[in-house]
């Protein structure tokens, strides 16, 4: 079921989350 992602990938991910958070 899991499958290897870039780093970029979760990189996006977190910065989506801190910045849709942090308002």
């Amino acid at each position: 079921m899991l499958k290897p992602v870039p780093p970029t990938v979760f990189i996006v991910s977190q910065t989506l989350f801190v910045s849709s958070v942090g308002k």
